[in-house]
């Protein structure tokens, strides 16, 4: 009967017409016809088929990377986050003869505005022992509208900060509208031809302290 009523509508049959057609009642065409759309309404909404996604069971804990990121919080605080790989730790630990969770990790701060850094000509630092299994600090307290870079490392049987692991340089922001930006006096100078280029930062290898023991 359904599909007599499918032929007749869209033949533009009314359902009067299709009852007087079909020989039947205006109520059993309308009650096939609403049975039939509603069906197909549940059909057309049920999904074609159904995907499985499979997530892993864990996530790693580490992923074997070296890095030290910093990153500016405000114009006094920066945060860090670092990652040392597995062959790191273990040529540590060779070298140290100790285990590397034995050893107390720091962090150093070096205030590195407008000179090109070569590890010992900062304008100050600092330093700060981590506890141990941590991966991220934040430094607060700083001065705005400088510029720094972090080392993480450990200490030698002698009390040498030994370099793992160097950052980016970064600047601190403004925290005075009327401040002048950090390299206005450089800029200025090379525009007057004071200087043959602005003053620039460089980031250096992180193996700069090994590089400084083979030449010993």
């Amino acid at each position: 009967m359904i599909q007599d009523i499918l032929r007749f509508r869209d033949q533009g049959l009314s359902f009067r017409e299709i009852a007087r057609e079909l020989n039947s009642t205006v109520g059993k065409v309308h009650y096939s016809w609403s049975k039939y759309t509603k069906d197909h309404e549940v059909k057309e909404h049920e999904p074609k088929s159904q995907i499985i996604l499979q997530l892993p069971q864990s996530l790693p804990t580490e992923y074997n990377l070296e890095r030290l990121c910093l990153m500016v919080q405000n114009s006094t605080s920066i945060y860090l986050y670092w990652d040392l790989s597995k062959t790191k730790v273990q040529w540590v630990e060779t070298n140290f003869q100790r285990s590397f969770s034995s050893m107390t990790k720091y962090l150093k701060i070096y205030h590195i505005t407008s000179i090109m850094f070569n590890g010992h000509n900062a304008h100050g630092e600092f330093e700060l022992p981590l506890p141990e299994m941590t991966n991220n600090w934040f430094i607060r307290d700083l001065e705005p509208n400088q510029t720094y870079i972090a080392e993480l490392g450990v200490k030698t049987d002698q009390g040498h900060f030994f370099t793992l692991l160097r950052s980016n340089p970064i600047d601190t922001p403004r925290n005075d509208v009327n401040q002048a930006g950090l390299f206005t006096e450089s800029v200025h100078e090379w525009k007057q031809g004071q200087s043959s280029s602005p003053a620039w930062l460089e980031n250096f290898s992180t193996y700069s302290y090994y590089e400084k023991l083979l030449r010993k």
